[in-house]
């Protein structure tokens, strides 16, 4: 049976360095979350254990024994290494490779795993498969407003995505204003948002950010609470910038 693995950027997972190809047997008691050799059913929820916005690596993976189950997590006593998930192998898994079609089971979280690297003529390519974003475009947008890819952030709204607040604040964290700019209409009437934008800029001496918050309005924002904010964390320019605002 086959599935999936994740492992850190040098292919190691609690304490084990794997191999391609390589059979790995734990000859101890195994029990789920805690001993033996955890996969995933599914590569989308390898995410939920190594992010698919990290350095993290995939792999399509073969045991012959599940031991313990849960959910989609699994734990084995005999796990081997098939073949490593890589950007520029995309077409190969899907259309060449022996295990194409389990691939195209998971067409989601590779997917996924394909928005942490901005290419957007990649992800075009998913089309024909029928990736269904209603399920999982509000992690997909999440991984593209963390890193700030403005076509793909639009491409996936123009494909009914929807922002929410957390999207956004992963923009404004990020400093990326330009991204910021792309929610104009949500920011307008969204005062909330803006509030919590000034005071994370405050906080964080994130003086363009606190400007270009001050583009729309925000009719509650507390400019003293502001000022005390960049009093402990933030520079003279903010505090002056504030007290502008408070006349």
């Amino acid at each position: 049976m086959y599935g999936f693995k994740g492992t850190d950027e040098n292919m190691c997972c609690l304490g084990y360095k794997y191999k391609l190809g390589q059979i790995f047997k734990y000859d101890k008691e195994v029990k789920l979350c805690f001993s033996g050799f955890h996969y995933c059913d599914r590569l989308r929820c390898v995410g939920e254990f190594y992010r698919f916005y990290d350095s993290s690596r995939y792999f399509l993976i073969e045991t012959d024994n599940v031991i313990e189950k849960s959910g989609d997590k699994n734990v084995t006593n005999m796990i081997r290494f098939i073949e490593e998930i890589k950007i520029d192998d995309i077409d190969y898994l899907l259309e060449e490779s022996e295990y194409k079609e389990v691939y195209r089971e998971n067409i989601d979280g590779l997917f996924l795993y394909c928005i942490r690297y901005g290419n957007l003529y990649i992800l075009k390519k998913f089309e024909k498969y029928n990736v269904d974003l209603s399920d999982i475009g509000n992690y997909a947008l999440s991984i593209a407003c963390l890193f700030g890819y403005r076509d793909i952030i639009m491409y996936l709204i123009d494909n009914n995505v929807k922002v929410c607040f957390n999207h956004i604040k992963l923009v404004y964290k990020n400093n990326y204003i330009e991204v910021l700019e792309m929610f104009d209409e949500l920011l307008k009437n969204t005062p909330i948002i803006i509030n919590d934008m000034r005071n994370y800029a405050c906080l964080h001496n994130q003086f363009e950010l606190l400007k270009f918050s001050y583009k729309y309005e925000c009719p509650f924002y507390n400019i003293n609470n502001g000022i005390e904010y960049a009093l402990k964390f933030s520079g003279k320019e903010i505090i002056e910038f504030l007290k502008t605002k408070k006349n």
